[in-house]
């Protein structure tokens, strides 16, 4: 697929730890100040917690655009021409 000169790619893996039991996988990379960051959510309660600057903002950022937020390019990392998520 072409993509455009600025583009933000979205996609969801969902990574099966039981019969029962699904867990989620994040990969962000070039959004906001993250150059590449993966994120394992197990079944259940998931916390995020962590200092300030340490991410936790891009992280729901990324999964507000999984849950269908209008995606568009101030997302992408200063110097970067697409980010992927």
């Amino acid at each position: 697929i072409p993509l455009e000169e600025s583009c933000v790619v979205v996609t969801a893996r969902v990574v099966e730890e039981s019969r029962s039991k699904v867990g989620y996988e994040l990969h962000i990379e070039n959004i906001a100040v993250a150059k590449k960051l993966d994120i394992e959510f197990s079944y259940g309660f998931n916390v995020l917690t962590g200092e300030t600057g340490a991410g936790k903002s891009v992280i729901m950022g990324g999964i507000s655009l999984l849950m269908g937020e209008r995606a568009d390019k101030g997302r992408i990392r200063s110097g970067e021409t697409q980010c992927s998520l």
